[in-house]
C-alpha cells in the first residue's frame, strides 16, 4: 500500500519532535541538575566556612571532655537551629570524628532542649568515613560528598573543619540536603523547561508543515496531475502551462515539463507538414537536442561568487542524438555535486529518460542523500514502467569545497582524468558498479577521493575515446590523456577547448555517431 508523501512528512516530522524532545528534556534536567549543585555546593560551602570561623574550637574539646552544656552551648545550639530553618537544611550538625565512630556535638535536628545530643556515639554511615577522612587530610575542600543511610536516607554533603586555639581539627560541621528535595526541585523545573520547549517546537512543526504542504506538497500534487493530462493536450493542440511558482527545483521541474509539452505540441504541428520519414526523423531528433540542451547549464562562470573552484562543460550532440548530459549544482553551502552521464538509446526516448534521470538525481542530493543512496533510489525509480530497457551510466562526486574531500560513485560510466598540483593528468582506473536503471534494489559503491588545493578532474562520455577517423580508428584515452597534458596549464574552459579541437583533427570531418560531453573541475 502507497502512502502519499503528506503522511510520511506528518509521521517523519512528529517523529524528530518526539526524538527532540526526549533529548531536549534529557539535556535540560542533566543542565538543572548541575546549575543546582554548584549553587548548593557554593552556598552550603560558604555556610559550612562560616559557622566554622563562627565556632570556639577549644569549647569543642571542653565538650567532648566534660560532656557538660553551658551558656555558649546552648547559644550556639540555637544559632544553628536557625541557620537549618533558614537555608532550608536536611539536617546540620557538628561532631568530632573517632576511628570508626563519631561523636555528636550540636545536632540543629533536635530543638527539644530536653533532648540530650552532646556525647552521642555513632558510627558512619556510606561515604561519611571517607568524608571525615578527606576533610582531616585536606581542610575545606568546597567539594560535596554523597551520603547514605539506611536510618537517614541519601543526602548531598558539604562539610568543613572546626580548629582549636592550637591549629588542630577539634570537629567538623556537616551541612545535608536531602537528595530527594534535589530531585523533586530538578524534576519540576525540567518538566516546566520541557514543556516550553515541547509547546514552541510544536508550533514550529505545524507552521513547517504549514509551509511545506504549500511550497512542496501541493506543487506537487498539482504537477502530478498536469503531468497526466500532458498527452491529452498536446494531442488535442492545447498549449501546456503550469503556473506553479515555487522559487526552486519543483518549479525548474514544472517549466521543463511546460517546455517539454509546447516543444512537443510544436512537434506535432509541424509533423504534420512533413511526408518525408527521412525529415520526421530529423525533426524528432531536433527536438530531443533542443530540449536535452535547455536542460543543461550553459552560463560560465556559474557561480561568480564563489571562488573556491572553476568548472566548464560542454556537450556537442551528433547527427543522431544520444542522452548525455552534465550537471552541477550546490547541496547547501559547503557541499558542491558534479556529474556526468550517458543515457542508452537515441532520439526522444533518451531524451526523456535524461531529463527525469537528471532532475531525480538533483532533487535527491539537494534533499541530503549521499550519492550511493541518491543512484538507488533514482534507480528503482527508474525502473518503473521502463518498458524500453533503457539505461544510463553516471560519474559524480560529492565535494565538500572546504576540506576538499569528495565522495565518488562510477555506475559504469568512463573513468576520470585526474591531475595533481605540479603533477600530471592520469587515468584513475577502480572497479565501477553498474549503470542506473539495470537491476533492481542495486546498490552503488561510493569512493573516497581527496582533492588539494590546485588539482583538476575532466570527466567526459565513452562519445571522447570512442570518436573514429576515416580508418576506423578510435580517439582513444592514451590520446585523451596526452592532450591534457600539453595543455596542463590551461584553465578549464581551454582544456576543453584543447580536447574538442584535438577530437575534430582527429576525425577530420568524419561523421560521428555519440555526443561528445566533457566536464573539468580545478579545486582552488
Amino acid at each position: 500500500m502507497k502512502k502519499s508523501l503528506k503522511i510520511k512528512f506528518i509521521f517523519g516530522l512528529l517523529l524528530l519532535g518526539v526524538v527532540l524532545i526526549l533529548v531536549l528534556g534529557r539535556l535540560t534536567s542533566l543542565l538543572v541538575k548541575d546549575a543546582m549543585m554548584e549553587q548548593y555546593s557554593y552556598s552550603s560551602g560558604a555556610l559550612t566556612q562560616s559557622i566554622a570561623d563562627h565556632l570556639d574550637g577549644d569549647k569543642i574539646n571542653f565538650y567532648i571532655k566534660n560532656y557538660r552544656e553551658d551558656d555558649y552551648y546552648k547559644y550556639t545550639r540555637d544559632y544553628l537551629v536557625d541557620l537549618k530553618k533558614s537555608f532550608d537544611l536536611q539536617y546540620l550538625y557538628i561532631y568530632v570524628p573517632g576511628e570508626n565512630e563519631f561523636t555528636y556535638i550540636w545536632d540543629a535536628s533536635y530543638m527539644d532542649y530536653d533532648t540530650k545530643i552532646l556525647g552521642y556515639k555513632e558510627k558512619y554511615s556510606t561515604g561519611g568515613k571517607k568524608m571525615t577522612e578527606d576533610i582531616l587530610e585536606n581542610g575545606a575542600t568546597g567539594k560535596l560528598y554523597e551520603i547514605s543511610s539506611s536510618q537517614y536516607g541519601r543526602s548531598v554533603s558539604s562539610a568543613c573543619p572546626i580548629y582549636d586555639s592550637k591549629d588542630r581539627v577539634a570537629g567538623i560541621v556537616v551541612a545535608d540536603l536531602s537528595t530527594k528535595k534535589l530531585e523533586l526541585t530538578n524534576r519540576v523545573i525540567t518538566i516546566f523547561i520541557t514543556g516550553i520547549i515541547a509547546f514552541i517546537m510544536i508550533v514550529s512543526i505545524i507552521i513547517y508543515y504549514l509551509f511545506i504542504k504549500k511550497s512542496v506538497i501541493k506543487p506537487i500534487k498539482k504537477l502530478t496531475t498536469e503531468t497526466k493530462d500532458l498527452v491529452t493536450n498536446i494531442e488535442a493542440g492545447n498549449l501546456f502551462k503550469s503556473d506553479i511558482k515555487t522559487g526552486d527545483e519543483i518549479e525548474e521541474l514544472s517549466n521543463s515539463f511546460e517546455q517539454m509539452g509546447n516543444e512537443l505540441r510544436e512537434y506535432i504541428e509541424e509533423n504534420t507538414l512533413i511526408t518525408a520519414e527521412k525529415e520526421r526523423i530529423g525533426a524528432e531528433l531536433d527536438m530531443a537536442a533542443s530540449i536535452q540542451a535547455n536542460q543543461l547549464p550553459s552560463i560560465f562562470p556559474p557561480f561568480p561568487d564563489r571562488d573556491e573552484f572553476d568548472i566548464y562543460a560542454s556537450m556537442n550532440p551528433a547527427k543522431e542524438v544520444g542522452g548525455d548530459f552534465y550537471d552541477f549544482f550546490f547541496v547547501d553551502k559547503e557541499h558542491f555535486t558534479i556529474l556526468i552521464a550517458d543515457v542508452s538509446g537515441k532520439g526522444i526516448p533518451a531524451s526523456l529518460f535524461m531529463m527525469i534521470s537528471k532532475s531525480l538525481i538533483k532533487n535527491l542530493l539537494q534533499s541530503g542523500e549521499t550519492p550511493g543512496k541518491a543512484l538507488e533510489k533514482v534507480n528503482n525509480q527508474l525502473l518503473e514502467g521502463n518498458k524500453d530497457g533503457l539505461f544510463v551510466t553516471v560519474w559524480m562526486a560529492l565535494i565538500d569545497l572546504y576540506t576538499g574531500k569528495c565522495t565518488v560513485v562510477n555506475a559504469g560510466h568512463e573513468h576520470p582524468v585526474v591531475c595533481r598540483k605540479g603533477g600530471k593528468y592520469e587515468l584513475i582506473k577502480y572497479r565501477h558498479s553498474p549503470a542506473v536503471s539495470t537491476f533492481e534494489g542495486m546498490k552503488f559503491k561510493e569512493h573516497d577521493f581527496q582533492l588539494e588545493h590546485g588539482d583538476s578532474v575532466f570527466v567526459y562520455t565513452d562519445g571522447v575515446p570512442e570518436a573514429v577517423n576515416a580508418d576506423l580508428k578510435m580517439y582513444g584515452t592514451d590520446r585523451l590523456v596526452e592532450v591534457l597534458n600539453k595543455n596542463i596549464d590551461a584553465d578549464v574552459k581551454e582544456t576543453i577547448s584543447a580536447v574538442t579541437e584535438d577530437i575534430d583533427k582527429f576525425v577530420n570531418g568524419e561523421e560521428q555517431f555519440d555526443d561528445t560531453t566533457m566536464l573539468c573541475f580545478k579545486y582552488r
